[in-house]
């Protein structure tokens, strides 16, 4: 009795294993190309210039946040986020600009900002999933509190 159970499932497992192999491999290829899984991807960069309103001059030290990625500006008030993102075409990502230095600099009124990746030009993908990558370019202008 316990041969003739372990004879079954090893042939089920078998039967089943074959199955698995011929469904997933062939409902892939319909045109002999190649299969891709995932989704639409590119790397996007954001940079800009954070500036005050009243003088004009560069901030430095202000947080800028894109999902789950921080930088912050530099001395010039210049920033860059590189991120790679997966997409649908209507997606929008939020920029938020904010003063958490302290009275270092003057303090500022938090900002922010849309992205809608509908208005932005992806270039050098591969045509399929790879939509390539793209730069756009945020200047802010903060008003002090």
């Amino acid at each position: 009795m316990k041969q003739a159970k372990k004879g079954f499932f090893k042939t089920y497992n078998l039967v089943i294993a074959a199955l698995m192999a011929i469904l997933g491999f062939t409902s892939c290829d319909d045109e002999g190309g190649m299969c891709e899984y995932g989704t639409p991807h590119a790397l996007f960069k954001v940079n800009g210039k954070v500036t005050s309103v009243k003088t004009g001059q560069a901030v430095k030290d202000i947080q800028i946040i894109m999902g789950r990625d921080t930088v912050y500006t530099d001395a010039s008030g210049n920033y860059k986020l590189e991120k790679s993102v997966d997409f649908a075409p209507d997606d929008n990502y939020d920029l938020n600009i904010n003063d958490v230095d302290g009275e270092s600099n003057g303090t500022f009124v938090n900002q922010k900002v849309d992205i809608d990746i509908k208005e932005v030009k992806f270039t050098g993908g591969s045509g399929s999933w790879d939509q390539g990558e793209a730069t756009k370019t945020i200047d802010v202008k903060l008003e002090e509190k």
